[in-house]
């Protein structure tokens, strides 16, 4: 059976993965407040989205239905990333070659954010992947959760479950990035709540939801509300947590209100983030950096569309041969021996 689309959630969800790429460019670095901005709900609002679609069942159907969701595609982007960035190197230093056991050694981990910068963190690109270790493990916790437990017990299980995550990023992060998975959890069960009231639906006080957008800017200009959901880490604790609900819920509200689109890139935001995963491993291995003119917001924009038509292009070559889809590739394959079989 398939998924119907809901048009305003693929619309916010391009929007969120041309921020991401927006947001990745080198030349954000010298815009932080626009950085804030963007890194207070961008991620967040994936995460929203998922619960959008999030269904209770059993942990055997759950942990089958979102390994090949998405930690497929997790080892998909981190091998090809490994071998990409490990081939530059060994061309770069005419053989020598890159420290592979330690690219490895962080892929077993999962974590590229380690506090004494070891592991995944010295693999360009691949810090990208934490996203799919993170949305694996809040989606089959929330799923099993709603399946065995009451609504007033996934409620607190989703708090819990945030401050925990939250708590324990501070000290130390868990490998195979659980305590990002465990701070996602209260974001897509958010998700799972506005999609059952049908909250986006039901706003149609557009100077309300204004109001909200100037308490959400008047915190980002604090410099309060930055959320780095790779490593938990939410602000300045509930101001984070709330830049992050309004911005998000705003984008959504704005997507449904206008009638916004999302086109190829909403229904396919899974290609399109790979695809600039890899495309940023090159640029950064390769060290390159196109500078077209001494303005450094032009800079910003050019590279940004640049990136994003990469993003594009590479993200339509990814759905084309369905490597990111773990049933359909192989389906694809038994269907082929088969059929030389028969011939």
């Amino acid at each position: 059976m398939t998924k119907q689309r809901i048009e305003y959630v693929d619309a916010a969800k391009a929007i969120a993965i041309i921020l991401v790429i927006f947001a990745h460019c080198h030349y954000m670095i010298e815009f932080p407040r626009l950085g804030n901005f963007i890194y207070s709900f961008h991620m967040p609002l994936f995460f929203i989205v998922s619960g959008f679609f999030l269904k209770e069942m059993t942990i055997k159907k759950a942990i089958g239905k979102y390994s090949s969701a998405y930690l497929w595609p997790y080892l998909v982007l981190v091998i090809s990333s490994i071998l990409l960035e490990t081939a530059i190197s060994y061309w770069k230093s005419g053989g020598a070659g890159s420290n592979l056991a330690e690219k490895v050694l962080g892929l077993i981990y999962g974590n590229p954010y380690q506090r004494d910068e070891v592991m995944l963190g010295k693999l360009y690109g691949v810090s990208n992947a934490w996203f799919f270790l993170a949305i694996f493990w809040a989606c089959s916790i929330l799923s099993t959760s709603m399946h065995y437990l009451k609504k007033e017990e996934v409620v607190l299980m989703s708090l819990l479950s945030l401050g925990f995550g939250a708590f324990v990023s501070r000290k130390i992060q868990l490998p195979f990035e659980i305590s990002a998975g465990l701070t996602a959890v209260a974001y897509i069960y958010i998700g799972k709540v506005l999609a059952i009231y049908h909250v986006i639906n039901r706003i149609e006080n557009i100077r309300l939801s204004l109001l909200g957008l100037a308490v959400f800017v008047f915190v980002l200009l604090s410099n309060a509300g930055r959320v780095a959901m790779n490593i938990s880490y939410l602000g300045y604790s509930v101001f984070g947590l709330f830049c992050s609900m309004v911005g998000s819920i705003f984008i959504l509200f704005l997507c449904k209100h206008f009638d916004l689109k999302g086109g190829w890139i909403g229904r396919n935001t899974l290609y399109v983030f790979v695809a600039h995963s890899l495309i940023q491993c090159l640029e950064k291995a390769l060290n390159l950096d196109f500078t077209f003119t001494e303005f450094s917001i032009l800079n910003l924009f050019f590279n940004a569309i640049l990136d994003i038509l990469g993003a594009l292009l590479l993200g339509y070559f990814l759905q084309y041969t369905h490597i990111l889809e773990y049933k359909k590739l192989f389906k694809q394959h038994e269907h082929y021996n088969i059929d030389r079989v028969l011939k």
